[in-house]
């Protein structure tokens, strides 16, 4: 099919004047192809990743490797999506870094497309794993940050109300709000 503007054409989500490779904390969420959900479980209101879910931890977590200014802060890999935090950091924070920090964009294209390869040749799977875009959340203050920290850290133990899962409940006022996050390292 040809290109047609009026059907092609994507608005984007983006801050049209904001520099997303500007230092300062960014909460992402980025979601598995049609939500499907293969890259954890939640039991007992705690995350079991499966293989794929693996993957995409330990991808996310070396994010800093591949972007020397960048920081990873807390993340949660759930069954069809990840939320996480990311920090872009100076040059001078962090010896080593590029001279130009790379853009959120940049860093989300290039974990998606490393993660479905792995997956891709790992898990024994093909087609799409990553729907095509992300959601992003630039964080403008501590009381900001703390919120989506709490949000991430309690994400699983509100799966069970969640649209995205098939089966979810209606939710009560007992859901103890314990502390859970997926964490980098052993």
């Amino acid at each position: 099919m040809p290109y047609d503007p009026k059907l092609h054409h994507r608005k984007s989500i983006r801050w049209k004047a904001y520099d997303y490779s500007s230092r300062g904390l960014y909460f992402v969420t980025v979601c598995t192809h049609r939500r499907m959900p293969i890259l954890s479980r939640i039991e007992h209101r705690k995350v079991v990743l499966t293989s794929c879910g693996e993957i995409v931890r330990a991808g996310w977590c070396a994010i800093p490797q591949r972007f020397p200014s960048i920081e990873v802060g807390p993340f949660v890999v759930m069954p069809s999506h990840l939320h996480g935090i990311l920090a872009i950091i100076s040059k001078t924070e962090k010896e080593g870094a590029a001279s130009s920090a790379p853009t959120i964009g940049e860093i989300i294209r290039a974990s998606k497309s490393l993660s479905a390869q792995l997956i891709h040749s790992q898990c024994g799977t093909a087609g799409q794993v990553w729907q095509r875009n992300y959601y992003e959340h630039v964080i403008r203050d501590g009381r900001d940050h703390r919120i989506i920290s709490r949000y991430i850290w309690e994400n699983p133990a509100r799966w069970q109300w969640d649209p995205e899962n098939s089966a979810s409940e209606t939710p009560d006022a007992t859901l103890p709000w314990e502390q859970f996050k997926t964490k980098c390292g052993p």
